[in-house]
């Protein structure tokens, strides 16, 4: 009844430290550390990606559960057999940690930080008034657990918010919309997108080229929830007739995004490695609770309907 971390990420936490940390909530359970240190007893995998092979070499497997929150891969992957569960991680911790990268980069953009930014490497003295004459008017798209926390943040420097989501939500302080005819006003409106959907057939590509020319003109668009939900080559054309002005990407549709992609290169562009939510402290006790529950045939936590993707 053995637990598999397969992380890969030695810089954000590594496996044998989250063994060490594991083992002490879950004494007497066996933890292997890799794919190649794995044996058959394995019921349950902890991974950031579920890559290609593991599934087929864990027959036992019952359980994946995501340290994170896009679980599309993991629901793709050909290998994984319909009856194992997929758990996806579910963290105050890392939700706070996503809004603060949202404000950050909406403070950034209000402020004109890479034009000082320059004109200092220029020894040039040149101030100039905010991005936006008033407050900006900031969209939330996805209000799930990490999208209420980032609408709540942004309203909790009274900003003007307006969320949306498919399923109909309310939350004290923002503006909450969930019809398609809506998100279609929601993105004239606002100055600031912040994109916190996950990844399903109704979202991939939500950000096309029709979409994006019904954003504001000098807008800003960043994505925090799935690389997919935006078409690139429909976002460089959209760059280009400013609409938006500027995209923050966080996640792409390829990870590490390849050296040949059109994103690098462009000014407009501010891509980040995955990391507004690197803070996930309580990521193990989420792991020992899920095998404590699968063990015993309760309930887990943050259970995905695998027919609906999320």
């Amino acid at each position: 009844m053995a637990i598999l971390l397969d992380i890969r990420l030695p810089d954000w936490n590594a496996e044998a430290d989250v063994r060490k940390e594991l083992a002490s909530r879950l004494p007497g359970v066996p933890i292997y550390c890799g794919i190649d240190e794995a044996q058959a007893d394995v019921r349950m995998a902890a991974v950031i990606v579920l890559h290609p092979g593991v599934a087929r070499k864990l027959p036992r497997l019952k359980l994946v559960q995501k340290l994170g929150a896009g679980v599309e891969g993991i629901v793709r992957d050909p290998e994984l057999p319909s009856d194992v569960r997929i758990t996806r991680f579910s963290s105050s911790i890392q939700a706070e940690s996503i809004a603060s990268y949202c404000v950050a980069q909406v403070l950034r953009a209000v402020w004109e930080i890479e034009r000082y930014r320059f004109a200092e490497g220029n020894c040039r003295w040149q101030p100039g008034p905010p991005r936006w004459n008033a407050e900006p008017v900031v969209g939330v798209l996805g209000l799930g657990r990490i999208g209420s926390v980032v609408a709540k943040r942004f309203s909790s420097l009274g900003l003007k918010v307006i969320g949306w989501s498919i399923s109909k939500k309310s939350i004290q302080g923002v503006e909450c919309r969930n019809s398609p005819e809506s998100l279609r006003g929601l993105l004239g409106e606002c100055d600031c997108i912040a994109c916190v959907l996950p990844s399903t057939p109704e979202t991939r590509s939500l950000f096309c080229s029709e979409t994006l020319s019904m954003m504001k003109a000098g807008s800003l668009l960043i994505n925090v929830g799935r690389g997919d939900l935006i078409d690139e080559k429909s976002l460089v054309e959209a760059l280009e007739r400013d609409r938006p002005s500027e995209a923050v990407l966080d996640v792409l549709p390829e990870e590490p995004l390849p050296a040949s992609s059109m994103l690098w290169n462009n000014e407009r562009v501010f891509v980040t490695p995955h990391v507004s939510g690197w803070k996930m402290d309580d990521v193990v006790p989420l792991i020992a609770e899920n095998y404590n529950r699968l063990m015993a045939g309760r309930p887990l936590l943050n259970e995905i309907d695998r027919a609906a993707g999320y």
